[in-house]
């Protein structure tokens, strides 16, 4: 997942797949948030909350392939740069 997600232009990228480090590094701030199979439901939620008094986007993503992972992203940053 590192790999690819640092194949994005100026990308920065920390990856965890620990549900206390996850916490941590979203209470300290983060632009996006991606959240992939295997969490619970109630995490997700608890993540969600977290992310928004941070004002972290959250995006879920459940497969679909990489290029649309790297579509989803790119287009959030697209956004937020003619906004």
């Amino acid at each position: 997942m590192k790999r690819l997600l640092s194949r994005g232009k100026n990308w920065s990228v920390i990856t965890s797949n620990e549900v206390d480090e996850t916490t941590k590094l979203l209470q300290r701030g983060a632009d996006i948030l991606l959240i992939g199979p295997g969490a619970s439901p109630s995490l997700i939620e608890t993540w969600h909350t977290i992310a928004g008094d941070s004002n972290t986007t959250v995006i879920e993503h459940y497969g679909g392939g990489s290029g649309l992972l790297y579509n989803e992203i790119q287009e959030y940053l697209d956004h937020l740069k003619h906004s």
